[in-house]
């Protein structure tokens, strides 16, 4: 399901249903559980600098930080208070989440955030300049109990300095869920870096807004042989991405098929559970890296430019 959040496009996935449509399709992965025990709680304070967004915001000295994974609980006079309960920052976002939302999914979200930033876990982001995208876009997930709660504080006027962000429920932030089996987080967390980081740091990762075109939507129109506004129906017979959702945008489907291929490159879709492959047919063909690499050539050769100093590991729920 998708919706418009202050004039931002996100993407909710409803638990047993794809971000972009049925049949398994883009439920995403976290395939192992996470390590971290039970989640610490402290106030939260704007101790690495301040921000008139609150104790959550992150600023460039927070951002610099390494991860705790520390549950912060929003003080009282706080703008977000009564909005939200609780957040965690990782890097260059912010993970704010309602009371509801268990403390244990949080880290498990906030932990598969930090390896796709610090992917070689040296406590630092891999790209300087992703990170300070996600800073000044103020790139935040929201977290909260259910779709409906989600839609609610989505829309809040307190969230409106937010230029990037993400929703997810608890149903979808399941630390001992796998591929399209009750975890989104590799997907809904990849949606939103790209989006707020990758894309402004890097112009040929950028979804775009339909009206320009780079190297990824380039290899997109491939992929789906033809350059569509809406999706096609039926898509042509060449086709390995057909993304069906009418409601989902070009730039849409251009956030989808990032995710498609950064994780199938990572090993995140058929090479992690054979099974995967015909869940996803319908919306995604090429469903292990070998095929990945010898089917989309254009993508695979984006993906894995060191220039873009993308991850090269899957996220797994184990940072540090």
């Amino acid at each position: 399901m998708h919706r418009q959040f202050g004039g931002i496009f996100v993407v909710i996935l409803v638990v047993g249903t794809a971000c972009g449509g049925g049949n398994g399709g883009s439920g995403s992965l976290s395939p192992t559980a996470p390590t971290t025990g039970s989640a610490s709680t402290t106030t939260a304070s704007s101790t690495t600098g301040t921000s008139p967004y609150g104790a959550c915001a992150v600023t460039a000295a927070s951002a610099a930080q390494t991860p705790s994974f520390t549950v912060q609980v929003i003080p009282l006079g706080d703008p977000l208070h009564g909005v939200f309960y609780k957040c965690i920052k990782v890097f260059g976002m912010s993970l704010l989440a309602t009371e509801s939302f268990p403390n244990d999914r949080l880290v498990w979200v906030a932990t598969i955030a930090a390896e796709y930033l610090d992917n070689d876990e040296d406590g630092q982001p891999d790209d300087a300049a992703v990170n300070a995208a996600l800073v000044n876009g103020h790139a935040s997930m929201l977290l909260a109990q259910s779709e409906g709660e989600s839609k609610v504080v989505g829309q809040h006027p307190s969230l409106d300095y937010m230029e990037h962000k993400q929703p997810q429920g608890a149903d979808e932030s399941t630390p001992n869920g796998s591929l399209g089996r009750g975890d989104a987080s590799l997907e809904e967390v990849l949606h939103l870096i790209q989006n707020g980081g990758y894309g402004p740091a890097h112009p040929n990762l950028d979804p775009g807004n339909g009206n320009t075109y780079n190297l990824l939507t380039d290899a997109m129109d491939i992929a789906r042989s033809g350059r569509f506004k809406i999706p096609p129906v039926p898509y042509p017979a060449a086709a390995w991405y057909s993304y069906d959702d009418a409601s989902c945008d070009y730039a849409c489907m251009a956030v989808e098929y990032f995710y498609w291929g950064l994780t199938t490159q990572l090993g995140g879709q058929g090479d992690f559970r054979a099974s995967r492959c015909r869940e996803i047919q319908n919306e995604w063909k090429p469903c292990t890296k070998a095929e990945f690499q010898t089917t989309d050539t254009k993508l695979y050769a984006l993906l894995t430019n060191p220039a873009y100093n993308l991850p090269t590991r899957l996220p797994n729920g184990r940072y540090r």
